[in-house]
C-alpha cells in the first residue's frame, strides 16, 4: 500500500532535500533514489512489474526505505491531490495520511481492535483473493515468543537463558523478516540466545507459479483426483526463497543484534542428504552471480545498469549472498545449516567452461536448472501433500 502511494507521489514531490535526506538513511539504495530524480518516472519505472522489487537487499530492508521515503514526499504541498489522483479507488484526506502514519511491525501479533482498524482505512477485506477458504493461515514462532516475551515481567526474562524456535510452516506477514522483533529484548538481555529452525521443505521451498492458484484456491478435487500428483519443488525458485530468509538473517547485526544473540538455521530435517543436493542448486545459483559479476569488471560482458542487474538480469539474487553461502556450514555463526554443505563451486573454472559466451548465453543457460524439480523423501510427504494447505503465497 506505501508502495503504490509512493509510486503515485515521486514524479513531483521528490525534491532534492528529500533525496538528499532519503540517501543518507539508506545509501544501499541512493541509485533508486537518483533513477526517480533523473527519469521523471515512477518506482523504478518500466521494472514496478518485476517480481522481487527489492533491488538485491532484505525485503524488510526495502520497506523501510519505500515507509522512509513516502513520509518524506508526504510532506509536501500537493501530495494528497497527487495520489488520490493516479490511485484506482477514491481515497479521502484522513486515509492517505493514516496509511503513511501506519507502522505495523510485521513481527507484532496485532489485536482485533488494530486489524480493525487497519482493514478500514487500507480496504482489505478477509475475503479472496486476501485470504484464501482452504488455507491454514498461522503466525511465526517467532512472532509467539515475541508475544510471551512480552507478557513476562523483566525478572522472569532475565533467568531465560535459550529459546529455540520451530518454523515448520509457512506464516503470515514476512516471517523471514521477524528476527528483528528480537534485537531490543537480546539487547536488555544479553544472556538470552535464540535459535530460529526454519524448515526447508514445510516451509521456506516454494511449490512452482504457476500451480500457485491450485494450492490457494478451493481445489480440494485436484488433489483427491491425482492431478497435484506430479508436482514437484521447482529448483529455479529455490535460491530466491532461500535468500529471503539469509538475507534478512544477514541483516540483523547492522540493526543492532548483539553478536551471538541470534542464530538461523535452515532445517533439512529430516531429510539432510536431499536438503544437500537442493542446496546444491543455491550453490550453484551464487556461483553464477559471482561469474557474472567477474566477466563485468573483466570487460569480458557489458556492464549492466545498477538497475538492470539487480532487476533484469537472470542469475543475480541478493547482494552479498555469494560471499553468505560460501561461508555457511553447520558450524557457521549466525546462519547454519544442520546439513552437510557440498564444498563451493569453482568460478574460474566456470569462467573457463564458459569462455566467450555473450550476455545472452549466460542467460538462456542459468534457466537450464539440473535437476530442474525435487521431490521430497521419506519420512516426509509427497510434495504436493506436505504443502497442501499451508501455501499463503
Amino acid at each position: 500500500m506505501k508502495e503504490k502511494l509512493l509510486n503515485c507521489a515521486t514524479d513531483d514531490h521528490l525534491g532534492e532535500e528529500q533525496a538528499q535526506t532519503a540517501k543518507k538513511a539508506y545509501p544501499q539504495f541512493m541509485h533508486v533514489i537518483d533513477h526517480w530524480r533523473s527519469q521523471g518516472t515512477r518506482i523504478i519505472g518500466r521494472f514496478y512489474l518485476t517480481r522481487f522489487l527489492i533491488c538485491g537487499e532484505a525485503p524488510s530492508i526495502w520497506r523501510d526505505f519505500v515507509a522512509f521515503t513516502l513520509d518524506l514526499v508526504s510532506r509536501q504541498p500537493g501530495f494528497i491531490e497527487q495520489t488520490r489522483m493516479h490511485l484506482k479507488h477514491e481515497v479521502n484526506d484522513d486515509e492517505v495520511h493514516l496509511i503513511n502514519k501506519a507502522d505495523p511491525k510485521p513481527w507484532q501479533i496485532m489485536g482485533d481492535v488494530e486489524i480493525s482498524r487497519l482493514q478500514t482505512f487500507t480496504r482489505v477485506s478477509f475475503e479472496s483473493p486476501h485470504v484464501w477458504p482452504s488455507t491454514k493461515y498461522a503466525y511465526s514462532a517467532a512472532s509467539i515468543a515475541l508475544l510471551f516475551l512480552d507478557s513476562l515481567p523483566t525478572t522472569a526474562r532475565e533467568n531465560i537463558r535459550k529459546i529455540m524456535l520451530l518454523e515448520d510452516r509457512e506464516s503470515i506477514s514476512f516471517p523471514e523478516s521477524h528476527g528483528r522483533g528480537f534485537i531490543a529484548i537480546c539487547q536488555k538481555h544479553p544472556q538470552l540466545k535464540i535459535e530460529r529452525f526454519v524448515s526447508l521443505w514445510k516451509n521456506v521451498l516454494p511449490v512452482h507459479k504457476v500451480l500457485l492458484s491450485f494450492y490457494l484456491g478451493d481445489n480440494q478435487r485436484f488433489f483427491d483426483e491425482g492431478d497435484m500428483d506430479n508436482d514437484r519443488c521447482p529448483a529455479r525458485q529455490i535460491t530466491k526463497a532461500v535468500g529471503a530468509w539469509v538475507k534478512e538473517a544477514m541483516s540483523l547485526p547492522e540493526l543492532g543484534m548483539p553478536h551471538g544473540s541470534f542464530t538461523l538455521v535452515l532445517d533439512g530435517d529430516p531429510c539432510p542428504e536431499l536438503s544437500s543436493r537442493a542446496f546444491r542448486i543455491v550453490q550453484r545459483d551464487v556461483i553464477w552471480q559471482t561469474a557474472l559479476d567477474t566477466c563485468y569488471a573483466r570487460g569480458h560482458l557489458p556492464q549492466p545498469s545498477w538497475l538492470k542487474r539487480r532487476l533484469l538480469t537472470a542469475g543475480y539474487m541478493f547482494e552479498g549472498l555469494p560471499e553468505a553461502v560460501g561461508h555457511l556450514s553447520m558450524t557457521s555463526p549466525l546462519i547454519r545449516t544442520n546439513f552437510p554443505v557440498e564444498s563451493p563451486y569453482d568460478v574460474e573454472q566456470l569462467l573457463r567452461d564458459h569462455e566467450g559466451w555473450s550476455a545472452e548465453d549466460w542467460e538462456y543457460i542459468w534457466e537450464l536448472h539440473e535437476p530442474k524439480e525435487f521431490q521430497t523423501e521419506p519420512p516426509l510427504l509427497p510434495w504436493h501433500l506436505l504443502r497442501q494447505g499451508h501455501v499463503i503465497g
